[in-house]
């Protein structure tokens, strides 16, 4: 599976975890999401007290997306 580069950053919405009907949880955190996750200010591909092991794992549409971009990318430094 590609991967997400680290200097790119990640947010819920983009994680395959997320609960598009509510917001505010995730599979990994059904109660709520930590503010630090939500807010951007932790970077959940790194390990976060209270999820299981289980962090960001993007969908396969923002890595298709990415893909898109990087092609794109490719095209204007050729």
């Amino acid at each position: 599976m590609k991967e997400v580069p680290e200097w790119l950053p990640v947010s819920c919405e983009s994680c395959r975890h997320f609960n598009p009907r509510n917001r505010s949880v995730c599979a990994v955190f059904p109660d709520v999401i930590p503010h630090p996750i939500q807010s951007g200010q932790f970077d959940h591909r790194k390990r976060f007290p209270g999820d299981g092991g289980l962090g960001y794992e993007p969908t396969k549409a923002f890595l298709d997306h990415l893909t898109v971009l990087e092609d794109e990318a490719l095209k204007k430094v050729s």
